[in-house]
């Protein structure tokens, strides 16, 4: 069956034999931005709860919502109740003080329209701090320091977090992985999801840049080994961190659009069309909803890597 041209009728005549992952559909909704599941998907959740099913239907039935009802872009739009997560993948340089890019973001925003987590890449800085009611975290990077950092005197904090949410599963929140650079810390990445699945995570959030791009500085085409657009999708394709039953949720980020000019085209979507484990959310900012309760006690765990 190809998932591609799945109809209702197909996603109500699968067949279902055994494994569950309700949380994975549960999760689905979510990014929805709905209070509710829609009919179909009301269909299809009654269906799993009377069943059993293995992981590669799961991802067949998401993949087939998801084509359906594609996840609709970060909105200015509060979404009320549960905890919601900002992925944001900023522009502009590091600041000298590890904190000030995050507290201008958090300042920029109304009172009534604040996520009650938010996940910042871009920076390659790895940081925590609760300002505004909002629980920040730098989510570092998977590229250690290039020659251009170097050149600029800039560090790369290698690392990523584990969360959970009032003591619930916990789940992964990391970014600018920037596959394609010869400093792509492949790894110290697959270590990191080996360690975050080891404790129960099930699902990761990516703030961006999981490619390196291209035509970002002087010089970048001797810093990468994947050249073009179709080079550094194949090489997330087959170099990204994959896992039975464990799903990615994905922004771009500056690096990743910078084939918008170079190519045309959206390296993101490419990527989840080829990896239905990489689920596409939106360039550069997402806000989705993660927990249906407010947040009592929020755990988190750096898992870094020294270098």
């Amino acid at each position: 069956m190809e998932t591609d041209k799945l109809e209702e009728q197909d996603i109500e005549e699968t067949n279902i034999n055994d494994g569950l992952d309700e949380e994975l559909i549960a999760t689905l909704f979510a990014l929805q931005e709905t209070p509710a599941p829609s009919e179909l998907e009301q269909k299809v959740l009654n269906t799993i709860r009377r069943s059993n099913m293995s992981d590669d239907e799961v991802n067949t039935i998401v993949r087939a919502i998801r084509l359906k009802n594609p996840p609709k872009k970060h909105s200015k739009k509060h979404i009320s109740g549960g905890t919601t997560l900002a992925l944001i993948h900023p522009s502009g340089g590091t600041a000298y003080a590890l904190s000030y890019k995050p507290q201008k973001w958090a300042e920029s925003l109304s009172g009534g329209k604040k996520p009650d987590i938010a996940g910042i890449g871009h920076f390659h800085k790895i940081e925590q701090l609760f300002y505004r009611n909002i629980h920040i975290f730098q989510t570092g990077t998977f590229e250690s320091q290039t020659p251009f950092m170097a050149r600029k005197g800039l560090a790369a904090m290698v690392g990523a977090w584990i969360l959970s949410i009032n003591g619930q599963r916990p789940f992964g929140l990391l970014g600018d992985t920037h596959i394609g650079s010869h400093d792509w810390n492949s790894d110290a990445c697959h270590e990191y999801y080996e360690t975050a699945i080891n404790d129960g995570v099930k699902i990761f959030y990516h703030t961006g840049d999981i490619t390196t791009g291209e035509r970002m500085f002087r010089g970048q085409e001797y810093e990468i080994y994947a050249h073009g657009f179709d080079a550094q999708k194949n090489a997330v394709i087959a170099e990204y961190p994959q896992y039975k039953g464990v799903v990615t949720y994905f922004i771009t980020g500056n690096h990743d659009l910078s084939f918008l000019k170079t190519a045309g085209a959206n390296i993101g979507q490419a990527i989840a069309r080829e990896r239905q484990d990489l689920i596409y959310i939106g360039d550069e900012e997402a806000t989705i909803k993660i927990n249906r309760s407010k947040i009592k006690k929020l755990e988190s765990v750096l898992i870094p890597f020294y270098e």
